[in-house]
C-alpha cells in the first residue's frame, strides 16, 4: 500500500505543478484530473473517495466504541458502558457513539474537525512511539506478538517526524488540543483515577488470564 501511495503522488506530480493544486480550493487527486481535462476520471475517483471515506468511518467508529468499551471496562469510565447486549455486542454503545459523531460532524466547521482529528492522531501516534522503547526498558517480560526493527532509533525519528507535522498546524488548532487535553486530564483525575482496575490487582490477573488462555489455547 504505502508503494502505491508513493507511485500515485508521483503520478499526480508530473501531471500538475503543486503549486497549481494549492491555489485550488479543495485540491485533492480528483482536481488534478480536472486540471488536466480528464474529467470523466476525476468523476470516477470522487465516487471512489465517497465510498473510501464510508468505510473508513464505519472502521472508525468500531474503533472509537472499542476504545470506550475497554476504557470502561477497565474502570476509567463508567461501567455501565461496558454492558453488552444478548448477542455480547456493546451495540447500545455504538448507537451512542454513532449519534454523538453524526452531531458534532453537522454542528461544527469541517475544517476545525480535520484540524482537530490531525492534531490527535499525530499526538497518538507520538506518544506511542516514544512509549515503545520505554515499554521495552522497563517492562522486557511482556509478551509481545512482535519486535520493533530499530529500537529505539526508528520510534523517536517517527515521533519527531509527527511532532513536526504538529508543529505545522496552526495556533488555534494547538489551543483547542490544549483544552481538549485538559477536559481528558479532568475527566482522569476526576473519575477515572479513583476506579481504575489497573494497580489493584484484579486486572492484572484477568491480562494474566487472558495471556494463558491465548497461549495454551
Amino acid at each position: 500500500i504505502i508503494v502505491m501511495y508513493m507511485l500515485v503522488a508521483v503520478v499526480t506530480t508530473g501531471m500538475v505543478s503543486y503549486a497549481d493544486l494549492a491555489k485550488q480550493d479543495s485540491p485533492s487527486l480528483a482536481t488534478a484530473f480536472e486540471l488536466v481535462g480528464a474529467d470523466w476520471a476525476a468523476k470516477i475517483i470522487s465516487f471512489g473517495i465517497v465510498l473510501g471515506l464510508a468505510t473508513v468511518v464505519m472502521v472508525l467508529l468500531l474503533g472509537l466504541t472499542r476504545i470506550v468499551f475497554a476504557m470502561s471496562r477497565d474502570g476509567l469510565l463508567p461501567r455501565g458502558l461496558s454492558k453488552t447486549g444478548k448477542h455480547g455486542t456493546p451495540a447500545a454503545l455504538q448507537i451512542v457513539v454513532g449519534a454523538v459523531v453524526a452531531l458534532v460532524a453537522a454542528f461544527f466547521d469541517i475544517g476545525v474537525l480535520s484540524d482537530m482529528v490531525n492534531i490527535g492522531t499525530l499526538s497518538a501516534f507520538t506518544l506511542v512511539a516514544i512509549s515503545i522503547p520505554i515499554m521495552r526498558k522497563k517492562r522486557p517480560d511482556l509478551p509481545r506478538a512482535f519486535k520493533m526493527p530499530g529500537n529505539p532509533w526508528i520510534p523517536i525519528l517517527i515521533a519527531v517526524a509527527n511532532f513536526w507535522l504538529m508543529l505545522n498546524l496552526s495556533v488555534l488548532t494547538w489551543i483547542r488540543f490544549v483544552v481538549w487535553l485538559v477536559v481528558g486530564f479532568a475527566i482522569y483525575f476526576g473519575y477515572g483515577y479513583w476506579h481504575a482496575r489497573l494497580g489493584k490487582g484484579d486486572l492484572t490477573e484477568t491480562l494474566s488470564a487472558e495471556t494463558d488462555k491465548a497461549v495454551n489455547g
